[in-house]
């Protein structure tokens, strides 16, 4: 209205009186907004007087919660509750602007008449929780921030939009049965339980870091009526459009042993993790229209077995994660297919789970075609399947030649998915025989080495310039005669019926053998490049 512009204006210019004048009169005259005077930063400069405090009194809904009600209420208990109270926290969407968004710390302290330069109020001892209260507001956003907190508890209520928790320290964070359309948790420290359990249409968590306790006895023992909150959990419902953690790390607490796993819940049209570390065992359950996870880093293990995938627009890079894909107890760390045991595959249900969620994605990586991403995953369904078959007791011939052939591939040629490991093997294997056919006597060599070693003796006898030249012709002869065993080692293992083996005794049986190696390895590296060709 003219009256309160006119308010504000003289709030500026000092006149306190005038501006406390013209904004009485607004509000007689039936200024509907009392949310926005009551943030708006141009009137802080009479907010101190009596004569202000006597107007904010006169107009203010006692039934009414405001940001600067909760510091004063804060300061006095250890536990402040709300229940079925209005509650005015409001901040424009998304950028934290108007409102009590205006506001920075500094402004806070002020507008309380306190003197700190603290980045946050310290209440770390104390309990903040609000039950069924109504979150409607004329900005329709709820914010909260630059509070140090024990416990943060909203359960149920009405007159949802966004709710913001920014810029805070807290143990305990708790959103249960409450139907906030956006959540978004900007730059928050927090140590103990988290949960989330919120049926809207937004869910944004980034730079904040989150110590989880796995099960809080306290919440259990204050809110023992309450079902499913026993829990570090997010559950958020409702067909969200997106739900969004950027540069977030999820660690253990400190303070106790984590125990199972932290389930995530959604049901969204897009999901997306970026940026982010998780030292936590993760459990996703739901599905998702639209999945991008990319630059993570998944340091324990992640079960996506009661996830659906979609079936196009995924994007999971594999080298995200350090450990299995699926909830295995009994976990050895220091194994070497990321954290499973020979004693895990035992069970079938085990191991058939464990292939399940790999084939899906090894799946989902080749319709893409990223081809680094399918051939890890690929090496681990295979290394995997050699230890299930090893766990297997009274193996048949058949199951005793898979095992082993499998290993060959592995060792060969990482299941198929490395032909340059191939080709580097074999020229090995060309090099080791080169050697053996060497010491043997060969019809390719003009003359025996024996003779070579004999007359350079001779002519050392003989010779007074030195030993130059007898050690050239030496070197000479030992240099072709190791090309000649170097050339039968080639032909040997890449030619199948070689003909009149050029070299006598046991080396003729030894390159029958290499023969076989050839033929048996180049057939597998054929299968090798034939697969890489097709994905």
């Amino acid at each position: 209205s003219i009256y309160y512009n006119a308010s504000c204006a003289y709030a500026q210019t000092g006149n306190i009186g005038v501006s406390i004048e013209y904004l009485n009169r607004s509000f007689e005259l039936g200024n509907p907004n009392f949310d926005w005077m009551y943030y708006d930063t141009d009137l802080n400069v009479i907010r101190q007087t009596d004569e202000y405090k006597e107007l904010e009194a006169k107009f203010k809904d006692k039934n009414t919660i405001y940001f600067f009600d909760i510091i004063r209420d804060l300061m006095k208990r250890d536990q402040v509750s709300y229940s079925e109270k209005i509650i005015s926290l409001g901040t424009d969407s998304n950028y934290y602007e108007d409102y009590l968004g205006n506001y920075d710390i500094i402004d806070v302290y002020n507008r309380l008449g306190m003197d700190s330069t603290a980045s946050r109020f310290d209440f770390s001892d104390k309990v903040l929780d609000f039950w069924l209260c109504d979150f409607t507001n004329e900005s329709e956003s709820t914010l909260i921030r630059f509070l140090k907190l024990k416990k943060l508890i909203f359960v149920g209520g009405e007159g949802f939009g966004e709710l913001v928790l920014a810029d805070m320290e807290v143990e305990d964070l708790l959103v249960l049965g409450t139907d906030f359309t956006h959540i978004t948790i900007d730059n928050i420290m927090q140590n103990g339980l988290f949960q989330i359990h919120n049926s809207g249409e937004y869910l944004n968590i980034k730079n904040s870091n989150f110590s989880l306790q796995s099960k809080s006895d306290y919440y259990d023992n204050a809110y023992k009526s309450i079902n499913g909150i026993a829990i570090s959990e997010i559950n958020f419902q409702g067909e969200p459009d997106r739900v969004l953690f950027n540069n977030v790390n999820f660690t253990e607490s400190s303070d106790t042993d984590f125990q199972g796993s932290f389930p995530i819940n959604v049901q969204t049209k897009s999901f997306e993790i970026k940026q982010s570390n998780f030292t936590i065992p993760l459990e996703f359950k739901g599905l998702a229209a639209k999945m991008d996870f990319h630059n993570n880093n998944f340091d324990n293990y992640v079960d996506f077995t009661e996830f659906q995938f979609p079936e196009f627009n995924c994007y999971i890079p594999y080298n995200q994660f350090q450990k299995p894909l699926v909830d295995i107890s009994g976990l050895d760390q220091d194994f070497q297919i990321k954290g499973i045991t020979p004693d895990d595959l035992k069970d079938l249900r085990t191991y058939d789970r464990i292939v399940y969620v790999l084939k899906r994605l090894h799946n989902n990586y080749r319709d893409r075609g990223e081809i680094s991403s399918a051939n890890l995953i690929y090496r681990d369904l295979k290394n995997i399947e050699i230890l299930h078959l090893q766990q297997l007791e009274n193996k048949n011939g058949s199951e005793r030649i898979r095992l082993v052939l499998n290993q060959i591939m592995g060792f060969y040629t990482d299941h198929g998915t490395s032909p340059g490991k191939a080709i580097q093997i074999s020229l090995y294997i060309i090099f080791i025989f080169s050697i053996f056919y060497f010491l043997f006597p060969s019809e390719w060599d003009k003359e025996s080495k024996s003779k070579l070693v004999h007359d350079l003796k001779i002519f050392v006898k003989q010779n007074d310039h030195g030993y130059f030249h007898p050690l050239l012709k030496l070197s000479k002869g030992f240099t072709v005669s190791f090309l000649n065993a170097f050339t039968l080692s080639i032909n040997a293992f890449i030619t199948l019926g070689f003909g009149k083996i050029p070299t006598i005794g046991v080396a003729k049986y030894i390159c029958v053998l290499q023969g076989l190696i050839g033929w048996f390895l180049l057939s597998l590296f054929t299968v090798s490049l034939i697969n890489q060709v097709l994905l």
